[in-house]
């Protein structure tokens, strides 16, 4: 959109393009949607569909690099970097390496809490308006860890989560618990009315 012109192109035709789309539509701009492939079938149709405010705390936190390093050395892993000398992606990891501050995963959560929380509202408001019938439902997340290591770690972060979202007044619940076999399956079958889909199961 450029001018005066009340044509609008909108790149990228999933969730948020055609939201786009729908809303500059309703200031009567023509709106003309582009997308590679199937409307609704790249990133819109193969993520997990969550819309998530308790996964605020950013990437970049205390000990992060050293599970990178360690992951560098295990063969099967998700973190790769390339042989090849870039000085973009250096200047962009010493700027990562910069956050991995407590102080700024804190700063950085709450500024990516308060996005998550608006996008969620902003979600169901458009849900209803359209009456859309996309198996909404607004329930929990069951994380079960395999190690003592990673459940002491991730509960650490939880209580920071915790904290960062009784500044703004909101109210969110985790339930800790911890046996010696990690959760028990019949602990699970009662709390799956509480949360959605499948357990995340953390190494």
């Amino acid at each position: 959109m450029s001018g005066n012109s009340r044509d609008v192109a909108v790149v990228g035709g999933g969730v948020i393009g055609a939201a786009c789309a729908h809303f500059l539509n309703k200031l009567d701009y023509n709106v003309t949607v582009f997308d590679r492939s199937d409307f609704g079938s790249q990133c819109s149709h193969g993520n997990c569909g969550k819309i998530c405010p308790s996964h605020a705390l950013p990437l970049a936190a205390p000990g992060v690099i050293a599970q990178i390093a360690r992951s560098l050395f295990g063969g099967n892993t998700p973190f790769f970097v390339t042989r090849q000398i870039s000085l973009i992606f250096w200047r962009w990891f010493l700027k990562f390496l910069g956050e991995c501050r407590r102080n700024r995963m804190i700063t950085n959560g709450r500024s990516a809490y308060a996005l998550l929380l608006r996008s969620r509202k902003l979600y169901e408001d458009l849900i209803a308006r359209c009456s859309l019938d996309c198996e909404w439902e607004s329930k929990g997340n069951l994380y079960v860890f395999q190690r003592e290591k990673s459940f002491t770690q991730n509960r650490k972060k939880f209580e920071i989560l915790k904290q960062i979202v009784n500044e703004s007044n909101a109210e969110l619940l985790f339930k800790f618990s911890s046996t010696p076999n990690t959760l028990k399956v019949k602990g699970m079958e009662l709390l799956k009315p509480f949360v959605e889909g499948k357990p995340n199961i953390v190494d």
